[in-house]
């Protein structure tokens, strides 16, 4: 209320302005919280300044200032300017003032030496979970903080209404501390983590979309929570979707060991302890695919990954997405499984299958002997499908204008165009071919692949159409060159001006 007050006597006063600058979330919370806010319509004079809105210069200024007082050791300043490494800092895409609050701040590095100095800041840009500890543990709630959870565990972001609906969820099934008795309704928590945790992006006039405000924040969370099973369950039981899953999958593989795999595994069993009757019910096959993959082979979890093989085998009308992986479930348990055959797969294989998994596919077939006709002309199918779809220059890489001929008429805007039809038709037979031998050979051998059929869905005269008009006009190489190394040169300058002592 004295804010308020304040801002009422500056703007009676025309020779004077009053700037108050804010962390988001605070500012939240004082129009949350106080009626004064609301009803003077000071948001009305808000101005949000972005860090993805900055530009070089713009980061520049903001590291010079801070190390100018910062009162560093010039021991340590002179680091920055070793062979002008402020560009490193202002160029990093983690950039983010606080960081360069953190790293300039004098009270901390007493065990840093200046020798030191650069591989502490870099290792800061990099990891940055120091600067979201002290935020992201002290001054948000229980309540936004399950709505950080929910995006970075949904891959970092997810729709306003599958939100919405998860921290619901995610309320009713985990003990939070809801804290102080304001209002805890998502329409009310989220306008306290939007542009200081996460991003609200309007996808259409309706819909709105929810991203990690920093890419940093996932770093944070998986290094800090990961340990903890019991969030990381609740979390993937309130979102309900296939992304999740996905998501855990990815953070736990040997290339990107963020969740370790004893963590991984006591999830899976607190997952198919409370969701596998709920999803086999729902006859959601891919979700408990995914369920299973996320550890399989000698666990506690197998005895439950086999019987849900059996009875995805045996059930009538199955249909899914995840062909590839539950192709490789099958393939590590078929020694438990009985195969009478293989109708189950018509649901996985009657959509369009991405070439990757039509490649694990043909090794399947080939591996489980699989001679059913229907099987086998669907896929035939999609391999065709796949050869028809490549018969594209940017994808088979052919250079049409080498098959061309033409000179542009000097009557008119057309082009007289001259096509070595047989040379380009020979050209594309020759790439099939060569695409047919990356797949299963035996398998094709069964599909009995027709090159002809795929050749007469080929119009040269199309193609060669299609190549004249993508044509760009030709401009001079030099000239761009100039211009544009020109530019990068002009902005590289200004960075050092900014810098120069």
């Amino acid at each position: 209320s004295h804010i308020v007050k304040f801002i009422k006597r500056i703007s009676k006063d025309d020779s004077k302005k009053f700037i108050l600058t804010s962390r988001t979330n605070i500012l939240n919370k004082a129009y949350r919280s106080s009626p004064n806010f609301q009803n003077e319509n000071i948001r009305n004079n808000e101005f949000l300044l972005k860090v993805e809105n900055l530009t070089d210069i713009d980061k520049a200024h903001i590291l010079y200032n801070h190390i100018f007082h910062s009162n560093l050791n010039p021991n340590y300043i002179d680091q920055i300017y070793l062979n002008k490494k402020y560009t490193k800092i202002v160029s990093n895409p983690k950039f983010n003032p606080r960081i360069i609050e953190f790293i300039t701040d004098n009270n901390r590095l007493t065990n840093v030496s200046p020798n030191n100095y650069w591989d502490y800041i870099v290792k800061s840009l990099e990891n940055q979970e120091e600067i979201w500890a002290g935020y992201f543990q002290t001054q948000a709630d229980d309540p936004m903080r399950a709505l950080v959870f929910l995006t970075v565990f949904n891959n970092g972001k997810i729709n306003e209404d599958t939100l919405k609906e998860a921290y619901n969820s995610f309320l009713a099934i985990h003990n939070i501390n809801l804290g102080d008795h304001t209002d805890k309704s998502f329409n009310a928590v989220k306008k306290l983590v939007v542009n200081s945790l996460l991003n609200r992006n309007q996808l259409s006039t309706s819909s709105f979309e929810y991203t990690v405000f920093n890419p940093s924040i996932t770093d944070f969370i998986l290094a800090n929570y990961s340990h903890d099973t019991e969030l990381i369950t609740n979390t993937l039981r309130a979102l309900k979707n296939e992304t999740s899953l996905n998501f855990l999958i990815n953070s736990s593989t040997p290339f990107n060991k963020k969740i370790t795999s004893q963590i991984v595994r006591t999830i899976q069993t607190n997952l198919f302890a409370s969701v596998y009757d709920e999803r086999i019910q729902a006859e959601d096959w891919d979700y408990i695919i995914l369920l299973s993959l996320l550890d399989y082979g000698g666990t506690q979890n197998d005895d439950k990954i086999i019987s849900f093989l059996r009875t995805l085998m045996i059930t009538a009308n199955v249909s899914g997405s995840k062909l590839r992986e539950l192709c490789e479930l099958i393939t590590y348990f078929r020694d438990e499984l009985e195969f009478e055959n293989f109708d189950f797969l018509f649901g996985f294989i009657e959509h369009d299958i991405n070439e990757y998994d039509l490649e694990s596919f043909l090794n399947f077939i080939d591996e489980f002997n699989i001679t059913d006709s229907e099987i086998l002309v669907m896929t035939q199918q999609h391999v065709q499908t796949l050869l028809e779809n490549e018969i594209n220059p940017s994808d088979i890489d052919i250079m049409i204008g080498d098959y061309i001929e033409y000179n542009q008429s000097l009557f008119d805007d057309g082009y007289e165009i001259d096509i070595d039809h047989e040379g380009l038709r020979k050209t594309i037979i020759e790439h099939i071919d060569s695409r047919i031998n990356d797949f299963n050979e035996s398998t094709i051998q069964k599909l009995d692949i027709n090159t002809e059929y795929i050749i007469s869905a080929f119009d040269a005269d199309d193609l060669a159409r299609d190549f004249l008009e993508n044509q760009e006009p030709d401009f001079d190489r030099d000239d761009y060159y100039f211009k544009s190394h020109s530019s990068l040169n002009s902005s590289s300058s200004d960075i050092d001006a900014i810098f120069e002592r």
